[in-house]
């Protein structure tokens, strides 16, 4: 209320960030969008929200036919979950089987679940998840069973000085003391956007704040934005 209208670019499995152009329209909504449009048109968004540290964005609307939710994955290759006000799926971008989860029209939609929230992180339950990982480097275990991510886990690493192959069993107590310490500094950084090039002036990534992993390798630029949105809008948007 208050700000006037919003433009919100999804790539679905990859991405989303606000946008101060539309870039390139279609003539005509076809498949899936066509569908949302009909649901969406005269909906009022209500919230946005990530679903505790998964890779899911709820957009909650108020709509004619009552609440609805768009759920919005950003793992493997994404998906999107159109739901009514009890979760039910309404319509879902891909139709997915696996084993102890399934999205397709009528089903309860259920997301996986980490064993810990890493933006509400207690030294219990992380000393558990290390003390019980399956992953034969740190690394990964940082990166899959604490849902970090190999970029945001190689920086944990780096900055508790930890090397990140080892294997977690043979981390002493005050390594990983040090590692639980570097993850929340991680985690409550400020925004403080940035792009990094290559030597080429390709740009290899866009972060929310400078990783030191980027800082100590030569030949890399980081070159500092404005905004988080507008470092993939001035990049992203057609």
């Amino acid at each position: 209320t208050g700000l006037g209208k919003q433009l919100l670019r999804i790539l679905v499995g990859k991405l989303l960030y606000l946008t101060s152009k539309k870039g390139m329209q279609p003539q005509k909504l076809l498949g899936y969008c066509g569908f949302l449009r009909k649901f969406l048109g005269n909906a009022r968004l209500e919230a946005i929200e990530q679903l505790e540290s998964e890779r899911i964005v709820a957009l909650r609307f108020d709509t004619m036919e009552g609440k609805r939710t768009l759920y919005i994955e950003f793992f493997t290759k994404g998906n999107a979950i159109f739901c009514d006000e009890n979760d039910i799926i309404l319509s879902p971008l891909d139709t997915k089987v696996w084993t102890d989860r399934t999205i397709k029209k009528g089903e309860k939609y259920i997301y996986p679940r980490l064993q810990v929230n890493l933006f509400d992180l207690n030294k219990g339950g992380y000393d558990s998840l290390i003390a019980n990982t399956t992953q034969t480097s740190l690394v990964k275990c940082l990166a899959s069973e604490l849902g970090m991510g190999g970029a945001y886990a190689e920086e944990a690493c780096y900055r508790a000085t930890v090397e990140k192959n080892i294997v977690p069993d043979d981390l002493t107590t005050g390594q990983v003391d040090l590692l639980f310490d570097a993850i929340n500094v991680i985690v409550n950084e400020k925004t403080r956007a940035v792009i990094v090039k290559n030597k080429d002036g390709g740009i290899k990534t866009i972060t929310p704040f400078a990783l030191q992993i980027h800082s100590a390798q030569s030949g890399l630029e980081i070159e500092p934005c404005e905004t988080y949105n507008g470092a993939f809008d001035s990049i992203l948007t057609p």
